[in-house]
């Protein structure tokens, strides 16, 4: 961590406010734990305004939690959803009066929030009402998400009018990066979803690694949320059972889930949710093959072409091969194409190109190439602590705020 240490005598006393929450679990949740977890002792505020709430068990100990009244909630389960979200939209700038109000005892001298859901909306207006610098953290694309009563060239117009207005943007990939920045006139910073600090060693055994020939153990871990990723982990499945082969699926889903969507293959086992230096030594132990699936789904693509898969941060870490599949223009293919033999990709739905994938893969000394190359640039992009630099570096105090403050030391 030295070289970030230089950053934490002028960073701000900080406050997130956001959808997502902020604890030691999975996901969006995992990777603001990761990027907060270390924040200065008295100087971190995080304000939970959605509908989901951290466990008190997983949280940042030396921050303070708070947590703001969703109304109506119930609404987000029916099919008046989509109404529910608009509602929530046009009353944002409400909660963020709310919020200012909630967060002055604290004197924050920055706000961070993440565009998911609806509370970042009020998060930039709280900093607006407190004057403060705003900080935007983009994972997935919000402004063309499917809605009802605000038009899309509303959500557009809100989005790149809060995006330009920030005071820093913090892209998870440069593909989003570069598509905002053609949208909205402003540039980015990439902000990779990072690793844990307390990572395993990148050097861990793989007891699988002379594995030859048939009986291929292909692993997916992450959440499914679309049918284009059913179809994607169908396919693979299938693959695999014409060569003995069998696909586990750590995460969220479990087997009447899965069986419910239509993943009831009988090479298909389901293992549940796994926190993540546990998940990377199981990986080491009993995978041959990690899964990136993208969806081919046409109503999917502006996600796949922006949004990054976070499970390559651990994935990278095993040293096991990667498998991607998806359309040639989503974000997983075209960083495999940047880093050359880093994975194995298959860019078409129709055709032998992941029978192809998996025969070339029955081979260890080729897992072995690809996996080392997989690791390499995983460490090069995905360390804590680049990550670290980068999300102190965006929170910087300004030189006029800095001078300011040690006028009022004096």
């Amino acid at each position: 961590m030295a070289s970030v240490e230089p950053l934490l005598k002028s960073l701000p006393r900080l406050a997130y406010v956001g959808d997502v929450p902020v604890e030691a679990s999975y996901h969006g949740s995992a990777l603001l734990y990761r990027l907060m977890a270390d924040y200065p002792t008295g100087q971190l505020t995080i304000v939970e305004a959605g509908l989901e709430r951290s466990k008190v068990e997983r949280r940042i100990e030396n921050a303070i939690y708070l947590s703001e009244p969703v109304p109506c909630s119930r609404l987000n389960s029916t099919r008046f959803h989509l109404e529910y979200e608009a509602l929530r939209i046009v009353t944002a700038r409400f909660l963020g009066r709310r919020l200012a109000d909630r967060l002055k005892p604290f004197k924050p001298e920055a706000i961070v929030t993440v565009s998911h859901g609806v509370s970042w909306i009020a998060a930039a207006h709280a900093a607006r009402i407190l004057d403060v610098p705003f900080h935007l953290i983009c994972h997935d694309e919000w402004a063309k998400l499917p809605s009802k009563i605000i038009g899309q060239s509303s959500r557009e117009e809100l989005f790149g009018r809060t995006y330009r207005a920030a005071h820093s943007r913090l892209c998870v990939s440069p593909f989003m990066e570069e598509n905002y920045g053609r949208r909205f006139g402003e540039t980015g910073t990439v902000l990779y979803p990072s690793r844990d600090k307390l990572e395993p060693s990148q050097d861990g055994p793989q007891a699988r690694a002379a594995k030859t020939g048939d009986g291929l153990i292909c692993t997916f871990a992450g959440s499914i949320n679309s049918p284009g990723y059913v179809g994607a982990l169908t396919r693979v499945a299938d693959e695999l059972a014409k060569i003995r082969g069998q696909l586990e699926i750590f995460g969220p889903v479990d087997a009447e889930a899965g069986a419910r969507a239509g993943l009831n293959k009988p090479n298909i086992r389901f293992r549940g949710m796994v926190p993540s230096a546990q998940l990377i030594e199981t990986l080491r132990r009993e995978s041959d093959i990690l899964y990136v699936p993208m969806s081919f789904e046409a109503r999917d693509r502006l996600n796949m072409e922006l949004s990054f898969p976070s499970k390559l941060t651990d994935y990278t870490l095993t040293g096991l091969p990667l498998l991607i599949s998806g359309p040639d223009y989503c974000s997983a293919v075209q960083w495999a194409e940047k880093y050359e033999g880093v994975a194995e990709c298959v860019t078409e739905v129709e055709g032998n190109g992941l029978a192809e994938a998996l025969r070339r893969l029955t081979d260890p000394a080729h897992r072995l190439r690809v996996g080392r190359r997989a690791a390499e640039i995983g460490e090069e992009l995905f360390s804590y602590e680049r990550a670290i630099a980068t999300f102190y570096r965006a929170l910087q105090k300004s030189p006029l705020f800095v001078e300011a403050s040690l006028d009022n030391e004096a």
